[in-house]
Formats: structure tokens, sequence, C-alpha cells
């Protein structure tokens, strides 16, 4: 009986070293338990490919097109599950387009609209992802579809860090950023409670409240209290900038 076992990296490393030379997986290579029996697989390998207009050459070349091609593909993706995502996301007019300007220290950012809800920005090793709740009073259907939308999206590959922001209303939360935090927490309930907060144009009046702990909780509560699922998870992450 013959064992056969994936690749491992190095042995695909090789792989990629040989085909760097011009050469790659060739099946006269072959090896067998009983080394008097790799002939004989050969003989018969030649035999069925001439008889089908082909050669082993010609199928090795194809072999190794196709192992590479899924080498490339692998990569790929490896490097896009290491990729780290920063997603902020809240209701439109809060200021996330701003504060991924200030994360990104004003390096330049190539914008890719990744669904209605979602606008990518690479830069670097990091993707800053800005995501919208409907405008204005929207009907509650299109709050759901626009939270799963943006369930969806941090779904893909990837690590991602998720940030909601809001902003406060003589001093107090607005009740559209509180139902886009609890609907986004609904739709992706694997976020559980790592995500923060961020209190986005905070005046100084507005800064000088929320240096105090006490009121500072009056906001926790009034952000989490409210939620209807009693499995959703609270932040203890909440900063003002």
């Amino acid at each position: 009986v013959q064992r056969f076992v994936p690749l491992d990296k190095a042995s695909l490393e090789r792989v990629r070293e040989r085909s760097k030379g011009g050469h790659g997986v060739d099946i006269e290579d072959c090896q067998a338990s009983n080394p008097a029996d790799v002939e004989m697989i050969l003989a018969k390998a030649r035999k069925v490919f001439s008889e089908h207009g082909s050669s082993l050459e010609q199928f090795n070349k194809q072999l190794n097109r196709r192992i590479f091609d899924i080498l490339d593909e692998t990569d790929k993706r490896i490097k896009k599950e290491e990729t780290d995502h920063v997603v902020c996301i809240g209701n439109p007019g809060v200021g996330k387009t701003t504060l991924i300007k200030a994360l990104t220290r004003g390096c330049k950012v190539e914008s890719t609209k990744d669904a209605e809800v979602v606008c990518e920005h690479a830069s670097g090793c990091t993707v800053y992802m800005e995501a919208s709740g409907p405008p204005g009073l929207a009907e509650p259907s299109k709050k759901e579809d626009a939270a799963k939308q943006i369930a969806m999206c941090l779904r893909k590959d990837g690590r991602y860090k998720v940030l909601f922001v809001i902003t406060l209303e003589a001093g107090r939360v607005r009740p559209q950023d509180r139902e886009l935090i609890e609907s986004v927490l609904e739709a992706a309930c694997e976020i559980q409670s790592n995500y923060g907060v961020v209190i986005n144009k905070a005046t100084e009046q507005a800064i000088e409240v929320l240096s105090s702990e006490d009121n500072m909780k009056k906001i926790a509560d009034t952000l989490f209290s409210g939620f209807k699922a009693k499995e959703l998870s609270a932040t203890s992450f909440i900063r003002w900038v």
C-alpha cells in the first residue's frame, strides 16, 4: 500500500527552488516502496500518454503549471489572512474619514469601494475600512441591511480591529449611533466585546465632562444598557478624540 502525505512548507519551498532553475516536479523522479516498481509505473504512464497523443514531458509541463498556480494563489491567500484591518464603523458625518487620515498620519492611501456601505483605504500593510450606517431616519429594514453588509465584510480573510465612531449631542449619546452599534453586533455576533468606541469631534467642554469616570460610566450605560439581546457584550474600551 502506497502512503501519501501532504507537502509541508519546506517541501513546497524546494519545489519553488527547482522551478527557478527551470526544473519542477518530474514524474520520472517518482519513488516507490519497491524500487522494481518504478520502471513498471513509468512504462505504463508512457503508454497511457502515448495512446492519448501526449507524453511525459507535456504532462510534466501541465502539472507544474498547475502546481505553481496553486502556490501563487496560496501565497496571496496567506498574505491576505495576515493583513490587519482597522474598521471604523459609524453613521454619516461622525468623522470616519478624518479619523482614518489621522490613523495613517497623513500617508497617501488608495481608496476602493468594496460595498455600498464600505470603503477601503489601503496604507502599507494595513487596510483601513470605513463602514457607514444608512443616512438620516432610515427604515429599520435598511438599517438591518447595512449592518449585514458590514458583517459580511468583517468575515473576509484577515485580522480585524473594530472601532465604532460616534458623536455626542449636548453631551448625550445619539440614538442612531447606539442603534447602529447594536445592529452590527447582532449581525456579527462573533465580535463579542472585542471592539472599541471612539467619541469623535469632542469639544473642550465635552472633554472636560468625559474626563470624569462617573460621566464616562453614564455614557457607557446609555450605549449598552438598552441592548435588546442579552448576549450582546459591552466593551470597556471607550475613548474620546
